[in-house]
């Protein structure tokens, strides 16, 4: 049996101590002054040991595995972060596509102005029949160029087609202004027949040009 039993009072909380052989007896609590029994075992002992036992769990708990709150708290971090750069690529991803597509269109747009510029270039040096027959090689290349533009620019949503032509206007009305001013010469025989017949008769209307599916003189 121990030499001396270490309790605490039940009133006030306060650690006390007394010689074992005064166990059950009554004393006085030299702190709140109430009345307590001297109890058989030693609580404070008690309450050591239960803290220790405690205390290894805890050890054993940190020195292995995680907390479950704290590794659910870790893969909640990774996903949010994984999120985050899902979110940050496909972002990305979209915004290449949406410029790549800009770009791809306002290359048919450059493409089809340089065709009909390429047309209207070699029409310009036409004089005669006999001008017109020399330069009919060209003239033939540059129709190639711009069928093949056309079909691109076709091929374009309409809505996107009408933006384009706001954005490069004043090229587009230069451009076919002389094309149809061309056209309207040959009509009256500048250009001879060998040019007219090869000349592509086209449309300008609404904000936009196209190609006329049936043969003849271009419109304004």
């Amino acid at each position: 049996m121990p030499e001396a039993i270490h309790f605490r009072c039940p009133t006030c909380e306060g650690r006390l101590k007394a010689k074992a052989e005064a166990v059950g007896k009554i004393i006085d609590c030299p702190k709140c002054r109430n009345r307590v029994r001297i109890p058989e075992t030693d609580e404070l002992c008690q309450e050591r040991d239960s803290d220790n036992a405690t205390g290894g769990r805890k050890g054993q708990l940190a020195g292995g595995a995680k907390a479950p709150s704290q590794t659910t708290a870790g893969w909640r971090r990774w996903g949010t972060a994984i999120g985050v750069v899902l979110v940050l690529l496909a972002s990305g991803w979209g915004i290449y596509y949406y410029l790549s597509a800009r770009a791809a269109e306002d290359a048919v747009c450059r493409e089809v102005l340089a065709s009909l510029n390429e047309m209207n270039d070699v029409l310009d040096t036409v004089a005669d029949e006999r001008s017109a027959k020399t330069a009919e090689p060209a003239v033939r290349k540059a129709r190639e160029r711009i069928l093949d533009g056309a079909k691109k620019w076709e091929a374009l949503p309409a809505g996107r087609r009408h933006a384009l032509v706001k954005e490069y206007r004043p090229e587009f009305s230069r451009s076919l202004d002389r094309y149809f001013t061309h056209v309207e010469a040959s009509l009256h025989g500048k250009f001879g027949s060998v040019s007219f017949a090869i000349l592509i008769p086209m449309h300008w209307e609404n904000d936009d040009f196209g190609i006329d599916s049936e043969p003849g003189a271009a419109k304004k």
